[in-house]
């Protein structure tokens, strides 16, 4: 599954989605703000495109025994297709973190699939749901 989950996380970076985290399980952590959209849109894509379930609120994607090339080519072009429709809010979002830190996520997702991080890794900004708290 981690050769299946590694080739997912780099077509998804080369779209220019960003990776929250290294990729070292079945598990790709994504944030898709930087094609200018959010994990909502991308769930109800790929849900009513594709029947893609993806991990809802973050965008945890997992890839198991039962997932294999053609689900992820077909994720691969939702996300393709989803970014074509958000070209403006892609610009927008660019304009708003600034090119530096655009370029940092580039980075950074990059080397995230690539296995070729160094130092410690905080995960993702965005607090994740406090599961059984009711």
């Amino acid at each position: 599954m981690h050769a299946l989950a590694t080739r997912l996380a780099h077509g998804l970076v080369d779209l220019g989605v960003a990776l929250d985290l290294p990729v070292e399980t079945g598990m790709v952590w994504i944030d898709p703000s930087p094609i200018g959209a959010t994990m909502h849109e991308l769930q109800e894509r790929a849900r009513s495109e594709r029947g893609i379930t993806l991990g809802a609120p973050r965008g945890r994607i997992v890839l198991h025994f039962q997932v294999d090339d053609g689900a992820v080519d077909d994720l691969l072009d939702v996300v393709r297709r989803l970014k074509a429709d958000k070209v403006v809010e892609a610009r927008e979002w660019d304009e708003r973190v600034g090119a530096q830190h655009a370029e940092e996520v580039a980075r950074r997702s990059r080397a995230f699939a690539e296995g070729e991080w160094e130092g410690r890794i905080e995960g993702p900004r965005k607090s994740l749901p406090q599961y059984g708290r009711g």
